[in-house]
């Protein structure tokens, strides 16, 4: 019987065609050497953890030749929320975030960023 299983993740790809893939490609090559303009750029970021378990899919294991079933959680057991900003100087800000975020709630980190 453990012969017939193996592990398998579930892949997400985003589909992108060969065209897209090219003009992704041309603007990267375009920009790159833009280290002013990159200087002014701010990435933000956030990650909701849950406390019941993994948070997110890992992977499972299936009998040879199956697909991994994608399961969710029907009860939320909690969970806890941060943000954070980088930028070419560093790290800018690592919060603990409310449960939603709202615009309101996203200006005012950055404000306070």
């Amino acid at each position: 019987m453990a012969d017939d299983l193996s592990f398998r993740r579930a892949t997400v790809k985003q589909p992108l065609s060969r065209e897209k893939r090219l003009r992704r490609g041309a603007f990267a090559m375009q920009n790159q050497n833009k280290i002013e303009e990159h200087r002014k750029i701010i990435f933000t970021d956030e990650k909701k953890f849950n406390l019941d378990g993994l948070d997110g899919y890992s992977g499972q294991w299936v009998p040879a030749g199956a697909l991994p079933d994608r399961v969710r959680r029907h009860t939320g057991g909690g969970s806890v929320m941060f943000w954070m900003a980088i930028s070419s100087a560093g790290k800018m800000a690592l919060l603990k975030t409310p449960a939603r975020i709202t615009s309101e709630n996203y200006v005012a980190m950055l404000e306070s960023s």
